[in-house]
């Protein structure tokens, strides 16, 4: 009997450990080398991988919803920014878009209930669409608030700051 139940108790543990998924960065699934960059590949190395990223939500998730021709009129989707590292610095932000499939795919209306501030942790499958990188969760119970924060104040900058110098 004893041996059944360590049989079974490891059988459990070995079910829970290779289902638990370690939290990737943003930074990491943002993040290209510069040779990388330079040979035309800009495809995140988590491409296709379903991870978790924990990250903060940089704007209301109802206010953007790209339009689409497809069966789903709308999908919802959010920008969230790294939240474990505090420099600042490239690869720190990441789209959250609210489709199962990152195409015609189920809605994931939960992105829209998001308020800038709060802190999410997501799972989801990374993709790219145009060459940006996105994280298309895998479904409603995949979005998780983790705790409500604080409205971000936004910083103002000049134009010139967002064009290449020529």
């Amino acid at each position: 009997m004893k041996k059944q139940l360590l049989s079974l108790a490891l059988g459990l543990f070995t079910v829970l450990f290779a289902t638990a998924q370690t939290t990737v960065s943003i930074q990491d699934i943002q993040f290209v080398s510069a040779s990388d960059l330079a040979n035309c590949e800009d495809l995140s190395s988590y491409d296709g991988q379903t991870i978790k990223t924990v990250g903060r939500v940089v704007h209301d998730g109802g206010l953007t919803e790209v339009s689409s021709s497809g069966a789903r009129s709308f999908r919802p989707g959010v920008h969230i920014l790294d939240t474990a590292i505090s420099t600042a610095g490239g690869f720190k932000g990441l789209q959250i878009h609210g489709v199962t499939d990152g195409g015609g795919g189920d809605r994931v209306d939960k992105v829209n209930e998001l308020v800038a501030g709060m802190l999410v942790e997501v799972i989801g499958i990374v993709g790219n669409f145009s060459g940006e990188t996105q994280l298309y969760p895998i479904d409603n119970n995949s979005v998780t608030v983790l705790s409500l924060g604080t409205t971000p104040t936004p910083d103002t900058i000049t134009l010139d700051l967002l064009n290449d110098k020529i």
